[in-house]
């Protein structure tokens, strides 16, 4: 941080720093190292009226993600741009907080740190940050005494004061920015400030040393660089990997519980806020009256807890013809008491009607008596009960409603019924429903009409046929794109009409060409609307055809015997409603494998007895045979065999000089043993000189 007293702190640096290498012990290296910064931590930077008017959009569109300005010295400085660079910094979206450059002075007096803490809340306040900043407030320890000494405990004590009072004015932590040179000149602060936030200041190393009993650091001040949108240099920061851990908030833990202790909910709630109590407990028996304390002010960890009062139910005793025979006011869980037991001309007391030893709701107990009854059922036809009723003797039996049964017409009951003087098990009746299935051809012809109960299958019917197209099924609408499934029971009277689709045209234009000494290749011209042809093979052009493959553009028949002829047909389909609709066949085309003869043969002069032959390498070639001859059409005489294919000239010598030559080349290849030949290449000559 760029202040004034700048120049007395790089002195003391340099003195500390010659005095370390002197005694070749250094209180960084003595504890250790911090963690190093990451590319995952946040990068800030801390400014002040140094560095002028800042244009703020730039800052945070460099990569900036928080910054720290200065606000207050000693108890009477505020530093001219603070509440602009606040205002600026929100503008452009950047988190903001304020720092304090501590002014601690000997003597020692808590009362000193007090007053330099209560002037920079104020400043805060006054200056625009009425909330104290997106992050925390920071306490900037790096100044020595102005006058008299202080000892490091003093140094801690004085600072512990200021961050406690800030603490307790904003609510919020307090983070400690200091030099690693200013923690080991105060003695490492005996380790008491430890337990606070650290932005430690160490510039030109990979690691901060570990000082002050502090093991990692919350910011890390490590260089001073230009930045876009500010006027020189400036403090550069890392920060956590997250803004909210540099927001200091202070929080407190409430916890709701239940009468019986269960936790309901734990909600961290900032100082001054209100807890939102859990959605309200229920308790069997008992209504809740409350919490057991106010949670609309939290200032401290709360444990609350659910008020009860318990529920009280209405218990009516009635005899079995309205008579209220006793009402009592029953607690939950609580037994009522019976009354004494009524009585009814001509029936016998049975019992009540419900339980009431354990009450937990209003209730109403009536008296049973026990009159001589009969049990009526009606039954489905597959057993299940309609219903199940208990009829006094003499009393009329009600039917159930009228049952249905899916593709059937309900007709009655099994027997007759009037008054119960018996048991009974009633049946219904059903008589199965028929449906009408009509088969049409396209012009609307009946081809089949058939009677079909429900649930069966209709019989089946001859596909049509009709020239020149192709059956694709029997559709229930015109509109439907799959064939109605004669599998299907019937539920319901079917109208089904034939469709036929025009077969597909012919493939012209087939070929079927040597694609090697063991290949064939058949190709063919495009069919408009096909979707895919399949090719067939016979050894004879009348022989038996066998099914090959199916593809879309050309196919490639391998495996075959060299210099056999074979025979190919193709024909196009196409799917229509999920029917392949096929061509008729194309014309027969035959074609036979063969090993491709050698090209680019050329003769050249390699001496007055010798001519050199080259070539063209042949991609299936296992060797070459050379012929020459002495003249046109002379008798040419095999004069080497070349057993490697990737030979591609020969150098033919003891020739006659100044006499003419001819020469041709085949290829051959070895198969099963057996070698297999192709056609000569072209014949070139040449005279020797």
């Amino acid at each position: 941080m760029k202040h004034a007293a700048k120049w007395m702190r790089s002195f003391i640096f340099v003195v500390l720093l010659i005095s370390v290498l002197l005694t070749s012990h250094s209180a960084a290296l003595a504890s250790g190292v911090m963690p190093p910064a990451t590319s995952a931590n946040l990068k800030g930077i801390d400014v002040s009226h140094w560095q002028g008017t800042i244009d703020w959009k730039q800052v945070k569109n460099s990569g900036i993600a928080f910054v720290y300005a200065k606000a207050s010295q000693g108890t009477t400085y505020t530093d001219p741009m603070f509440s602009t660079n606040v205002q600026g910094a929100r503008a452009a979206g950047l988190p903001i907080g304020a720092y304090h450059y501590a002014s601690p002075s000997a003597p020692y007096s808590p009362d000193d740190a007090k007053a330099e803490a209560q002037y920079f809340v104020n400043v805060m306040t006054n200056g625009g940050m009425g909330d104290f900043g997106e992050i925390m407030p920071v306490l900037d320890l790096e100044q020595p005494t102005s006058t008299g000494t202080l000892t490091s405990d003093e140094i801690a004590s004085w600072a512990r004061v200021f961050t406690d009072t800030v603490k307790s004015l904003t609510h919020r932590h307090v983070m400690v920015y200091t030099g690693a040179w200013f923690v080991q000149q105060y003695n490492d602060f005996g380790g008491k400030l430890s337990d606070l936030p650290l932005w430690i200041a160490r510039y030109g190393v990979t690691q901060p040393p570990a000082v002050g009993g502090w093991t990692e650091w919350t910011a890390w001040q490590y260089d001073q660089d230009t930045v876009p949108g500010i006027s020189g240099n400036v403090d550069l920061d890392y920060g956590p990997t997250s803004i909210d851990a540099l927001r200091g908030n202070l929080t407190y833990t409430v916890v709701f519980k239940d009468a019986d202790g269960t936790v309901l909910s734990t909600k961290q709630i900032g100082y001054g806020s209100a807890a939102n109590p859990p959605e309200n407990p229920e308790r069997t028996g008992y209504t809740l009256t409350g919490w057991d304390i106010d949670f609309s002010n939290v200032t401290s960890d709360l444990v609350v807890t659910a008020q009860y009062k318990i529920n009280h139910y209405k218990v009516v005793f009635m005899d079995s013809n309205g008579t209220v025979l006793d009402t009592q006011t029953v607690a939950y869980g609580s037994s009522a008491n019976a009354p004494q037991t009524p009585s009814k001309d001509g029936y016998t007391f049975l019992q009540w009607d419900q339980a009431f030893n354990k009450i937990t709701s209003d209730l109403t107990v009536k008296a049973v008596y026990e009159p001589k009854v009969y049990t009526i059922i009606f039954k489905d036809y597959n057993g299940s009960i309609l219903s199940d009723s208990k009829v006094k003797y003499n009393m009329p039996i009600t039917a159930p409603a009228q049952p249905s049964r899916t593709g059937y017409t309900f007709t009655g009951w099994n027997q007759k019924f009037t008054n119960a003087t018996s048991d009974l098990t009633i049946t219904a009746l059903y008589k199965i429903n028929q449906y009408q299935v009509i088969f049409k051809n396209d012009d609307g012809g009946v081809l089949s009409s058939q009677k079909v109960n429900y649930g069966a299958k209709p019989l089946s019917v001859k596909a049509p046929v009709r020239t020149g197209y192709t059956f694709v099924g029997w559709f229930k609408s015109s509109k439907d794109t799959v064939p109605y499934n004669l599998q299907t029971p019937i539920k319901s009277a079917v109208v089904l009409s034939a469709r036929y689709a025009k077969n597909t045209a012919v493939p012209g234009g087939v070929k079927a060409t040597s694609a090697g000494y063991s290949k064939v290749k058949v190709t063919w011209g495009p069919v408009s609307g096909a979707q895919g042809y399949q090719i067939f093979r016979a050894t004879t052009k009348t022989g038996t055809y066998s099914y090959l493959a199916t593809s879309t553009s050309s196919y490639t028949n391998s495996g075959l015997v060299t210099n056999r002829a074979y025979y190919y047909k193709v024909r196009a389909y196409r799917v229509v409603n999920g029917t392949k609709v096929y061509s008729s066949y194309s014309t027969i085309v035959s074609g036979t494998p063969v090993l491709a003869a050698p090209t680019g043969l050329k003769a050249s002069r390699a001496s007055s007895t010798s001519i050199k032959l080259t070539w063209t390498k042949g991609t299936e070639a296992s060797g070459y045979e050379l012929f020459r001859a002495t003249s046109y059409k002379g008798v040419y005489t095999k004069v080497a065999t070349l057993t490697s294919g990737s030979t591609i000239s020969n150098t033919n010598t003891k020739l006659s000089k100044g006499k003419l030559y001819y020469f041709k080349i085949r290829a051959y290849r070895t198969v099963n043993g057996k070698k297999i030949y192709s056609g000569y290449s072209n014949s070139v000559y040449l005279k020797t000189y």
